[in-house]
């Protein structure tokens, strides 16, 4: 199967710059994120922590729907579709969207092999913040609402089988940034 978003890829030599829609992305290994997520957890628990990589991965998100919004002309469905199959083909797992309630306001989505799940190892708590904070900003920027991602299932705290996410829209002008330990 093609890999559609390395074959459109764009390298500027002079910049040292990997670029996809004119947005720029960088590879790095995933051993170097799990270990900011653990020395972070470390210094200031695992709750701030997920929080931050949550926040972080939320804003690339929301800025990720507003561009492929206005380049490519999606329709906020076909935006978090782009989105999963971006993440998969990027490495971070393959990425299903089990439902979409357009009335609701709601995104359900499952990660099969979660690198960031695969890579934490076994854990008590929820890991996955960055694909949790990405889908938040996307399906949120999408259809104009802020929106609240939790992971319902992790596969570093339940073993084989897909992380989940639930995505809902919160109360009218709440910033909230949720931690849930499932």
């Amino acid at each position: 199967m093609p890999n559609e978003i390395l074959e459109n890829l764009d390298y500027s030599e002079d910049g040292g710059a990997l670029l996809y829609s004119d947005v720029r992305y960088m590879l790095i290994r995933p051993e170097t994120v799990i270990e900011i997520l653990k020395a972070t957890s470390e210094e200031i628990g695992a709750e701030r922590a997920g929080q931050f990589f949550y926040s972080a991965g939320r804003r690339g998100g929301t800025l990720s729907a507003a561009h492929f919004r206005r380049e490519l002309s999606l329709k906020p469905d076909e935006i978090v579709r782009f989105m999963a199959s971006m993440g998969g083909q990027l490495g971070w797992g393959r990425m299903e969207i089990k439902n979409i309630d357009k009335k609701a306001g709601t995104l359900e989505l499952d990660v099969y092999h979660s690198v960031f799940a695969e890579e934490f190892g076994q854990s008590e708590l929820p890991v996955c913040h960055l694909i949790r904070g990405v889908f938040a900003g996307t399906w949120g920027g999408s259809i104009d609402q802020e929106v609240e991602g939790l992971e319902t299932r992790c596969r570093a705290v339940e073993g084989p089988g897909p992380c989940s996410f639930l995505f809902t829209p919160t109360r009218q002008g709440s910033m909230s940034v949720p931690f849930n330990p499932i």
